[in-house]
């Protein structure tokens, strides 16, 4: 543990704590916005609890500590329980009027910050709150919410036509009177992503006051890597909580009761179709023995290509091909000698020139390996259709984001008309379309024709419904030539 301190002469108004971990990325802009809002009349001190960051962070925040003006007080860099752990052991050593914590990606606008100070040292209310915007790397403006007017339990909790709906406190905007810390305790550390929203419903249903101004104070960031980007893992945490504040006190709500048990119950409807369709999902990828669609113009097109690329074939091996597959192998290549024709794939290393497959999915046998390794050196593999994983796996994480997504949606569409379908045949229909990663580094694309519609699969038709991919073709057929082939292991 490291501790770095610095004794102020006067006790500060208010006291930020930044909890980070490996935040090398953004913390230089977010200890600098704390500092340049520090001034002689804004009495301001900066907490930095650090998780153990392995990358630049502590270097950053030492030297920003060093700067002449820093309000840096405490630095204390230790493993913790999670960042709401992290915030209360920096409140609990802080020593402001009033509380804030501002994450290592974010930042605060100085001018409005020292604005605020002045306006907590006259505040009697047990939170004052700012406003914040998110912006995104460009730092233009892409969201500004507001806070519920009045801040109660009821507006809170109705989430689907309030807190989701921009009707929400941004953290960053909110500051706590010590004396409600103190009260009512700290952060629940049982929560990861929704300790703040949790926290204001907690202060709401004990009574506490809350005071907004319509100035931005803050602004957060949108990135990838922020916690809250995983939506479904926010809705997931938030809704029990939520669930058991309103069955232990539903007379604190009053008349939204009726209103919140309702965006519950459909919240909760939702996550089960979103649960029902993951995991078909994740289905998508493992390995059965699921056939795929044929495309005929796709063969023919790769025979078409396999005739520019075929030269002087004397061997061909044919695998699991119909007998009209076959005369179509043979009259594109024109063997010096009829092909060998076999039901699946064999081990006969380094023995033909073309190797042409219909594969068939099978977590035993890689059927596309093993025949590549029947091929000479610069033969080549034929695949009449297989799944292509990286589309796949790009179809199925961008229909599971628009899904996690629509759960916060103020609408019903999610278990209605585009999930109807989904939902009744996810379990018996949405059969897996990708076994392998197919990756081998000794095979060199010559020419892939790609495939598939909505009608071949429950999963595309979902995708087209919910317009998210711009390709929906997840298989194909094609030529791949074998570079090189492997020496032999010493």
């Amino acid at each position: 543990m490291t501790r770095l301190s610095a004794e102020y002469p006067n006790k500060p108004v208010l006291s930020v704590v930044t909890p980070v971990f490996n935040g090398e990325e953004f913390i230089a802009k977010a200890l600098r916005s704390v500092r340049e809002a520090s001034s002689a009349d804004a009495l301001i001190e900066h907490i930095i609890m650090d998780a153990g960051s392995t990358d630049r962070t502590m270097q950053i925040v030492e030297a920003e500590r060093r700067v002449r003006g820093s309000p840096i007080s405490l630095v204390v860099s230790e493993s913790d329980g999670g960042q709401a752990d992290a915030i209360n052991k920096g409140f609990a050593q802080a020593r402001g009027d009033y509380l804030a914590w501002l994450n290592a990606d974010d930042v605060f606008v100085p001018s409005k910050l020292r604005t605020m100070v002045h306006i907590l040292k006259e505040s009697k209310a047990d939170v004052v709150l700012g406003r914040c915007v998110f912006v995104n790397v460009a730092g233009n403006v892409v969201y500004a919410p507001t806070p519920p007017e009045p801040v109660a339990p009821g507006a809170l909790l109705r989430l689907l036509s309030g807190w989701y709906a921009g009707r929400s406190i941004v953290q960053p905007e909110a500051f706590i009177a010590r004396s409600v810390f103190e009260s009512a305790g700290g952060l629940d550390t049982n929560l990861h992503y929704t300790m703040d929203h949790e926290y204001w419903l907690r202060l709401a249903l004990r009574g506490a006051t809350f005071e907004s101004h319509d100035m931005v104070v803050a602004k957060q960031l949108v990135h990838p890597g922020q916690k809250t980007a995983d939506n479904a893992a926010v809705v997931r945490e938030q809704i029990p909580y939520a669930v058991n504040y309103l069955a232990e006190s539903p007379e604190l709500f009053g008349t939204s009761g009726s209103l919140v048990k309702r965006e519950l119950d459909c919240i909760q409807n939702k996550l089960q179709v979103y649960d029902l369709i993951a995991a078909s999902l994740q289905r998508i990828v493992q390995s059965d023995g699921y056939q795929l669609p044929v495309s005929q113009d796709a063969d023919a097109r790769v025979l078409s290509q396999l005739t520019k690329n075929a030269k002087r074939t004397k061997t061909t091996l044919c695998v699991a091909l119909r007998e009209d597959e076959i005369k179509a192998v043979v009259g594109a290549v024109g063997p010096s000698v009829p092909p060998v024709v076999v039901g699946r794939p064999i081990e006969a290393p380094g023995l033909f020139d073309i190797v042409v497959v219909r594969r068939r999915m099978n977590a035993q046998v890689d059927w596309r390996s093993v025949s590549a390794a029947c091929l000479r050196e610069n033969g080549l593999l034929v695949i009449l259709g297989e799944p292509d994983p990286k589309r796949v796996r790009h179809i199925t994480e961008r229909i599971g984001a628009e899904l996690a997504n629509r759960l916060t949606w103020n609408s019903k569409n999610l278990i209605t008309e585009s999930m109807d379908a989904a939902e009744k045949n996810s379990s018996s229909c949405w059969q897996p379309i990708c076994d392998t990663n197919l990756c081998d580094d000794s095979l060199v694309e010559v020419s892939a024709v790609y495939y598939g519609k909505p009608a071949d699969h429950p999963m595309l038709e979902l995708a087209s419904k919910l317009a998210i991919c711009d390709e929906l073709q997840p298989w194909r057929s094609g030529v791949w030539r074998l570079a090189s082939v492997p020496g032999p292991k010493s």
